[in-house]
């Protein structure tokens, strides 16, 4: 009876550890997501003006700060057009702003538009003299690029703009005003993001 009842248990183990064993293998496969082709990628831009004509690009660097280019320090966004008052200027305001090519080589920004000369400007990547500027009403810092710059673009859009780059050092922040940017911002007034760009 001993035997009977031993081997009954024995039985027991094996057929509930196999149920088990299937049970976990059909859910794993059930909840595990498939790939699926949904596209190409044709070609890659980087648009290093806020609002102006991106460069196409034939391969980029993808980190947590966002893309930029192989050979150079300057990410997607990196420089932005603002008004006097120190607010962004995008090109729904202001469509002319598409028109304006840009390249970066060598540590220069070459600007260049319809009727208006070639203009090089130098990148201030080391630079520490940061001004308060606002980019969708959140304020942020941005190395002024200078005069010369401030004149070719006030002068092709009819409108006093200036320059901005924004430092490497520096962080824009979020605030809770619009939480849709972080699960955090209902717990914290504001949150720092690791971006170098004005998205």
């Amino acid at each position: 009876m001993d035997w009977l009842q031993s081997h009954k248990v024995a039985i027991g183990v094996t057929l509930a550890v196999s149920l088990g064993t299937v049970a976990v293998t059909y859910l794993y496969k059930r909840g595990r997501k498939q790939w699926k082709n949904v596209g190409t990628v044709s070609q890659l831009f980087i648009y290093p003006i806020k609002s102006t004509r991106g460069v196409g690009v034939k391969e980029m660097m993808c980190t947590r700060k966002g893309s930029h280019f192989i050979d150079q320090n300057v990410y997607d966004r990196s420089f932005m057009v603002i008004q006097s008052d120190g607010n962004m200027q995008t090109a729904r305001a202001e469509p002319k702003l598409v028109l304006i090519a840009t390249k970066v080589e060598d540590g220069i920004l070459t600007l260049n538009a319809p009727g208006m000369p070639v203009l090089n400007v130098e990148i201030p990547i080391n630079s520490k003299q940061a001004i308060t500027c606002r980019v969708w009403g959140e304020e942020t810092l941005g190395v002024d690029c200078g005069d010369e710059v401030s004149q070719w673009l006030s002068d092709f859009l009819k409108k006093e703009y200036r320059l901005v780059y924004h430092p490497q050092t520096h962080l824009r922040g979020i605030t809770s005003r619009d939480p849709k940017y972080s699960k955090l911002n209902a717990k914290k007034g504001k949150v720092k993001l690791n971006t170098h760009q004005y998205y």
